[in-house]
């Protein structure tokens, strides 16, 4: 996965160079990108869990707190004692539980997809599609087959013959306010704000190295968004 630089002109990766190869356009430095795309099933994916989970346990989360403080304050360590074991708090887990029998049953529904990671002088982009989808996988991704249709006329121009777009997500490197790294599964996290993770991106392990130095790159200015080893790594390495 090496770094190429995108011709508009011709709308293809090329070598990196001041001419593009095929119509000698010029290239600019701002073209450069790193662009690789990742397949997923989505029931297998943490982070499409995760996308879910962390809504739905923090609320659950809250909803046991508040009511825990106000059995405590009118009725003290009884009405405490009563949200436990008078059946609230099963009432809470059973409710939790269908929401992650929902969860499971709406990914596995939506099966498959791909996405198309760019990364360039401006930000990290994610790009998703699926492969010829059926509208019952478009309802459990809360679209609408007519929504997906008016929405192929922003699709990229690398998508692939026969997918479909659905989404696309951006994050300028201005506004990443945290960047993580899990070598061990390959992941790149970027957060705006610092606790919200806006996007993920997935690599093989053969793309993974030449991603995670080009993010920590671009994030090298920003004093907060890397984590201290990771940001002296990337201003020695700027310096050479």
């Amino acid at each position: 996965m090496p770094v190429t630089n995108y011709c508009k002109k011709c709308k293809a990766d090329v070598s990196v160079g001041d001419v593009c190869p095929r119509c000698g356009g010029k290239l600019t430095k701002t073209g450069e990108r790193l662009s690789f795309i990742t397949a997923r099933t989505l029931v297998y994916d943490w982070f499409s869990w995760n996308a879910m989970l962390r809504v739905v346990v923090p609320v659950v989360g809250v909803v046991l707190l508040v009511t825990v403080l106000i059995e405590a304050l009118a009725e003290g360590s009884a009405g405490v004692q009563a949200v436990f074991v008078q059946g609230f708090f099963w009432t809470l887990m059973s409710a939790l539980g269908v929401l992650l029998l929902l969860t499971f049953c709406l990914l596995l529904v939506q099966g498959q997809d791909s996405v198309r990671y760019v990364l360039d002088g401006k930000g990290a982009h994610a790009y998703t599609c699926v492969n010829q989808p059926q509208p019952l996988q478009l309802y459990a991704r809360l679209m609408t087959p007519q929504a997906v249709d008016a929405l192929q006329v922003e699709a990229p121009d690398e998508i692939g013959k026969g997918m479909t777009f659905i989404r696309r997500t951006d994050l300028l490197w201005a506004e990443t306010k945290r960047a993580r790294f899990w070598p061990e599964t390959h992941t790149i996290l970027l957060y705006r704000p610092r606790f919200w993770q806006t996007l993920y991106i997935l690599c093989s392990e053969a793309e993974y190295e030449e991603a995670e130095e080009f993010v920590c790159r671009k994030l090298a200015r920003n004093k907060t968004a890397l984590p201290k080893k990771k940001r002296k790594q990337a201003t020695d390495s700027k310096r050479k």
